[in-house]
């Protein structure tokens, strides 16, 4: 067995994906490899596209109503903020035009929404995810996270079906809060995922990998830090029978929601060990 060690340094302007295409011509040089250390800067905001997304409900009448999907900014917001934003959001969408006002406490740090007026009038309105929840893969999004609602399946979540209403829980604005690490190849233009021909243990018995992330860990680093993953004993990751192919390597960060994790115009660094099995062979 032969090993060597590279680093991929990348300064990402936007977008959860790092495209390494200098480094393919090597990596295709070799039978597996393994992710040493990973160091990225904790610039990611808080609110984002796995809990941007929400659905506004106006109940006029016993036989009318309207609803509309809306989106929040991306950005880091502090919770007065977000308060703000959420509430020139709720007024900007509202299909009856009616007013929305947003408040927080500073003690309970829960959200409180009111709605007044509008044309037809509302007697009843809703904010809800977006999401379409089926009861058999069911689990929480961002939203009942960001907006403080203890999350139901396998109904959307309603948050108030009156003219006021108080989340259940503090806001979480810690934005992401675990990261997983994905890996394809940037050639193809279908089915890109190379983690389809990966294997683990080894390549005489190789058993296929059952999870599409090739790690996962939390985010602990304090924002505008740097977020350090070092494992003790790294997995190796065969190839297999199937050498990488031509094209580039892109690994994605995506969170546990499976959404892709906007850098922020971040810093990291990738550390990989590459590893060729057959000894008899040259590098090159």
């Amino acid at each position: 067995m032969k090993e060597i060690q590279i680093f991929l340094t990348h300064n990402s302007s936007s977008g959860g994906s790092i495209d390494f295409t200098q480094a393919s011509p090597l990596l295709r040089e070799f039978e597996a490899f393994k992710l040493n250390k990973i160091i990225i800067t904790n610039k990611f905001d808080n609110i984002y596209e796995s809990n941007k997304h929400f659905r506004m409900y106006e109940v006029y009448d016993s036989s009318t109503s309207a609803t509309i999907d809306c989106s929040i900014a991306d950005g880091n917001y502090t919770l007065s903020n977000f308060a703000i934003e959420l509430q020139s959001t709720l007024n900007a969408n509202s299909p009856s035009g009616a007013t929305y006002s947003v408040t927080f406490s500073e003690i309970t740090y829960k959200l409180t929404i009111t709605c007044l007026g509008g044309t037809p009038a509302v007697v009843q309105f809703a904010i809800m995810s977006s999401i379409t929840y089926v009861a058999s893969t069911f689990k929480a999004s961002g939203f009942e996270r960001l907006f403080g609602v203890v999350p139901l399946a396998p109904s959307p979540q309603i948050l108030s079906t009156a003219l006021s209403w108080s989340s259940d829980n503090p806001v979480d604005l810690l934005g992401p809060q675990l990261l997983f690490i994905t890996a394809e190849n940037g050639f193809w233009s279908t089915s890109r995922d190379i983690l389809y021909n990966l294997y683990v243990n080894n390549s005489s018995s190789p058993v296929a990998l059952s999870n599409p992330s090739i790690v996962s860990f939390p985010i602990t680093a304090p924002v505008f830090s740097q977020q350090v993953y070092e494992p003790q004993n790294p997995t190796i990751f065969y190839y297999g029978s199937h050498r990488l192919p031509l094209g580039a390597v892109v690994f994605n960060v995506v969170d546990e929601f499976d959404n892709r994790v906007d850098l922020k115009g971040g810093y990291c660094i990738f550390s990989l060990q590459l590893v060729r099995i057959n000894v008899n062979e040259a590098f090159f």
